[in-house]
């Protein structure tokens, strides 16, 4: 990283940053392309970047994040629903019928649909400077299910087992903070999903458990212990 820094210095110096050899300068620290090194450099921030972490119910979720970025502090949340409940993205979703059965809907309108969610799933937030850390993120944590799932794969912003979408990921932007949402479905909601959710639903939705063994408590002591 101190010898990109050097190289970043020579921006208008073309015949100095082609003597320069970067690349070569990459292969000689062990890395095959700018590729593997810029993953080196996501996973080296995330580990040394000094993130607050927090684990937080539901309702907690946006008043601490609120504080995070008023803060400026690069932050992982563990968010733990207390009762079924709903995050909402950029799509609309059906509010009279979330009043009218007790169903919290929470605004956190990043990119994506509404998530319907209870006790046993969990999310994970991840608010970061360095905007390529959350591609990383979701890879780290991809690995992690894929010990108890073996077939899980990490399709674009989600993670999919026989076709069926397990986890599913959400960005927003605040200034030079960057969000991102991991939403570990365990268990699936049909009903509650066909009711909430005004997109229509293609096939009915399958958690993590409907695949095998999948024990959320273990899952997440990794992902704490992988961030120490």
């Amino acid at each position: 990283m101190a010898m990109e820094k050097v190289y970043r210095k020579l921006q208008n110096k073309w015949q100095a940053k082609t003597a320069f050899g970067y690349h070569d300068k990459l292969k000689r620290f062990g890395f095959a392309d700018t590729v593997e090194y810029e993953r080196a450099k996501d996973e080296y921030h995330l580990k040394n970047a000094n993130f607050q972490i927090l684990e937080i119910t539901a309702p907690q979720f946006i008043p601490e994040l609120q504080k995070a970025i008023a803060e400026g502090k690069e932050t992982v949340f563990f968010v733990h629903p207390e009762k079924l409940m709903a995050w909402i993205g950029s799509d609309p979703f059906n509010e009279a019928y979330c009043k009218e059965n007790d169903i919290p809907a929470f605004l956190v309108r990043y990119a994506g649909g509404t998530i319907v969610t209870g006790v046993e799933d969990v999310a994970i937030g991840l608010l970061t400077r360095r905007i390529t850390t959350r591609k990383h993120f979701a890879e780290i944590l991809h690995e992690f299910i894929k010990q108890d799932i073996p077939n899980a794969k990490l399709v674009e912003n989600d993670i999919l087992v026989d076709g069926y979408k397990v986890f599913g990921i959400g960005y927003k932007s605040f200034g030079d903070l960057h969000l991102a949402t991991y939403q570990v479905t365990v268990k699936a909601y049909p009903e509650e999903i066909r009711n909430i959710c005004l997109k229509e639903m293609k096939k009915e939705p399958k958690g993590l458990t409907d695949f095998g063994s999948f024990d959320k408590t273990k899952f997440l002591n990794k992902v704490r212990s992988w961030l120490r």
